[in-house]
């Protein structure tokens, strides 16, 4: 059985549903979602200050969306899902264009949508947009000091994985080049992202027969070593920058476990990370409460206040 990433926009309410074949027959309805805003939600009429600013060979690119006023600003990093294989980088979630009207600066990056099957490319896209950002602050009046990464699925896979593996030659890259610059971050959002793809694997049914999976290849869900080394929480370490993770209870696609296997890595390795678990929450589908904690929390990180 496979399953595809629907991505839908209705009256300003994006909704990203991933079916995939990791999972059983369709569970019962969980109740209608909560009247609150989801997220991620798109901004109906945001407008990016820069498009299409390339970070590497023309080809791999990112929008700006620049606050109002004119200082120094922290950047927010978006990385959209897509299971590897689809979305972009537009639309942006409104938490996050929301904190432009606060001094931020936010960054959506499109990288190659290739699965897993050629990772670390899409890391590297990731680390070589980080670096292009600080090599390119000046010009847009960015703090390279003060630079953030907010991942959804897929993307928060790659949030995570780009802020624990700074600074590894192995896993570092060379896209876009500005090898004089860091990529490490300042702190990470991750919202329904995959942690342990080898435990994700071995909760999955029927994934040697879906379009998607056969795309990752044997080496991620039968040969675990390469599995384990494009997993997060093999990189939890004491200097990790700090986590934000959020995770609905509900979610079909990525599991809870995901998010809690990620922070008891991080909490045992000495680094810090809060875990946000909304009830009922289903995959691309959360309440307002994700986004008061992201928007404290990233504030709280660049010294804007509450």
């Amino acid at each position: 059985m496979s399953r595809r990433l629907v991505l839908t926009i209705s009256t300003g309410l994006l909704s990203l549903l991933l079916t995939s074949a990791c999972a059983g027959p369709t569970p019962p309805p969980l109740g209608s979602p909560p009247p609150a805003a989801r997220t991620p939600t798109p901004q109906p009429g945001a407008i990016a200050s820069h498009r299409d600013l390339a970070y590497a060979d023309g080809a791999r690119t990112l929008d700006l969306y620049l606050p109002p006023r004119a200082a120094l600003a922290p950047v927010a990093v978006w990385l959209h899902g897509g299971s590897w294989v689809a979305g972009d980088k537009t639309p942006v979630p409104a938490v996050l264009l929301g904190l432009r009207d606060r001094g931020f600066a936010i960054a959506s990056v499109n990288y190659r949508l290739t699965g897993l099957k050629s990772y670390p490319a899409h890391l590297h896209d990731v680390k070589g947009a980080v670096r292009w950002l600080r090599a390119h602050a000046s010009e847009y009046d960015l703090d390279p000091s003060r630079l953030y990464l907010v991942g959804f699925s897929a993307g928060g896979h790659l949030a995570s994985l780009a802020a624990l593996t700074s600074g590894d030659a192995s896993l570092e890259g060379d896209v876009g080049g500005n090898p004089g610059q860091s990529s490490a971050v300042g702190g990470v959002v991750v919202y329904a992202g995959p942690s342990d793809l080898p435990r994700l694997a071995g909760e999955c049914a029927g994934c040697e027969v879906s379009v998607e999976f056969q795309a990752l290849g044997c080496s991620f869900l039968l040969c675990g070593e390469r599995g384990r080394g494009a997993s997060p929480v093999t990189y939890a370490h004491r200097g990790a920058p700090p986590f934000l993770l959020l995770h609905g209870d509900g979610d079909r696609v990525v599991p809870l476990e995901q998010a809690r296997v990620l922070d008891e890595a991080l909490r045992v390795a000495g680094a810090t990370s809060r875990l946000v678990v909304v009830p009922r929450g289903q995959h691309g589908l959360l309440d307002a409460s994700a986004d008061q904690a992201t928007r404290g929390f990233l504030l709280g990180l660049a010294g804007l206040g509450p």
